[in-house]
């Protein structure tokens, strides 16, 4: 699937339309946007400095939504990306939305927004997108996993009072690298990253990877952090990614399943997803050391063996409990591996990293 970033909301400070006396209704006049929770002001602001379009001007939204279109026509796409979709009125991604879905019924709009308040998000997420960037879960989770031995608290509670069409990042064009952050701890970034990809990957939302950060790309503020893309890096974390892609593929509870926490404490959470007949159990030890975790057999599953679905190994329930033991390493992160439960129609499986 190809996603390009589309931009309805300005132009360059170069760009011809500026000079054009036939476009001049086709921006907003020059206020900067200051308040990004005052609507107007959002709406019609020249973010840092850029010529603001009116998009609410029949002629410019009919203008950009035949680009749009276009570019779904001749280059068949699959979905556009819109930073700070809320710079612009919700309207207008309706309308663009149903037009590009006469093209393509399968188009996927995904969207970050400048105001992040709950009525924003419902409102956009009710204008046409699909999803949008959680910037609450980006807030918390990408420092926590930066570092180590950091509580899982407040990420779990993003996670348990956020949709599940919002999409889960923990970098992006607007922010600092995460490699970065991993770095100002003393951590190792690709062992960080493979944590919090492997946290994102099996939690309710989607997971966005931005560019470069499946190599590790290291950056500080923007612009700082879009470097041109290495491509003879190293493939690593990028077949990581590619394996947790590939379970969660697998796993409808992984897409569409329950959030519920088993044990948190610390930097070590062990948490269960639950649809119709399977259910995912996921260990993660983000703690610097070694962690013995035992849960009643009857929080997963009574008088069974689970057996790995990544390395094979299997255990068994003892005495109505099972235990889970992870080995710390610093420098290395320990393959994720899960269990599965043959029960006729029901599975049960656990993935684990540390």
């Amino acid at each position: 699937k190809i996603m390009l970033e589309f931009v309805a909301d300005q132009v360059g400070p170069n760009h011809p339309w500026i000079d054009d006396e036939k476009k001049l209704q086709w921006f907003h006049e020059q206020v900067e946007l200051t308040d990004v929770q005052n609507e107007e002001n959002r709406l019609k602001g020249w973010y840092k400095g850029l010529p603001d379009l009116a998009t609410e001007n029949p002629a410019t939204r009919a203008y950009l939504i035949d680009t749009a279109k276009w570019w779904v026509e001749e280059t068949k796409i699959d979905g556009y990306y819109i930073d700070h979709a809320d710079t612009v009125e919700p309207e207008f991604w309706q309308l663009l939305h149903n037009e590009i879905e006469k093209v393509n019924k399968n188009f996927y709009l995904l969207g970050s927004l400048l105001d992040n308040r709950d009525e924003t998000i419902s409102t956009y997420k009710e204008a046409g997108f699909h999803s949008l960037l959680n910037e609450h879960f980006f807030e918390k989770a990408s420092d926590m996993f930066a570092n180590i031995d950091q509580p899982f608290t407040e990420v779990t509670r993003v996670v348990e009072q956020s949709s599940k069409k919002l999409s889960t990042f923990i970098d992006s064009d607007n922010t600092v690298r995460f490699t970065r952050k991993s770095i100002e701890n003393q951590q190792h970034p690709g062992i960080r990253l493979k944590m919090a990809f492997s946290y994102m990957y099996t939690i309710p939302g989607t997971p966005v990877v931005y560019y470069g950060s499946e190599i590790a790309i290291d950056g500080g503020e923007p612009p700082e952090n879009r470097p041109l893309m290495n491509f003879q890096s190293d493939e690593e974390l990028i077949d990581y990614i590619a394996k947790l892609a590939t379970i969660r593929k697998s796993l409808p509870a992984l897409t569409n399943g329950d959030y519920q926490v088993l044990y948190e404490k610390d930097g070590m959470i062990l948490f269960k997803r639950t649809f119709e007949d399977e259910t995912v159990i996921v260990a993660i030890n983000n703690t610097s050391a070694s962690q013995n975790v035992i849960i009643p057999a009857s929080e997963i599953a009574e008088n069974k063996e689970l057996q790995g679905l990544v390395t094979g190994d299997s255990f068994e329930e003892e005495n109505g409990e099972y235990e889970w033991v992870y080995y710390f390493s610093r420098w290395r992160l320990w393959d994720g591996f899960g269990y599965i439960i043959p029960n006729r129609s029901k599975r049960r499986f656990g993935l684990g990293v540390q």
